[in-house]
């Protein structure tokens, strides 16, 4: 299987234990507060989270979006495939195919694509 991370934070910025070091937005209950020295408003997460969802399927897409606005939580699985999220709009995806084409794709949206441990999943 390969495993791997899906992320809105650049992995660069992490220190040599993973920790992200920048002040970004981590969770939908931050809108209307002060991040980053700005106050994160409503129309920019939604812009994001715009960004990062493209799934045709209107049910999935569904509870991705109350997923990541922190209404439920939920893991999607298949016979060869597994995502779930995780805390701080972290996705885990588990493939029994190398999803070269997913990743690419992934990319090209703004996101980050980092191979994984399997305990995430």
């Amino acid at each position: 299987m390969f495993f791997y991370r899906v992320t809105k934070y650049i992995p660069k910025n992490r220190d040599s234990n993973g920790i992200y070091l920048l002040d970004e937005w981590t969770f939908y209950a931050q809108i209307g507060t002060v991040v980053s020295g700005k106050i994160f408003a409503n129309d920019c997460f939604f812009k994001k989270i715009k960004d990062v969802i493209s799934i045709n399927k209107t049910d999935v897409d569904l509870l991705i979006r109350l997923i990541l606005r922190e209404k439920l939580w939920c893991m999607f699985t298949s016979k060869s495939m597994s995502v779930r999220f995780g805390w701080d709009y972290y996705m885990y995806i588990g493939s029994v195919n190398k999803c070269v084409k997913g990743i690419k794709k992934v990319e090209q949206q703004g996101l980050f694509v980092e191979e994984c441990d399997s305990e995430y999943l």
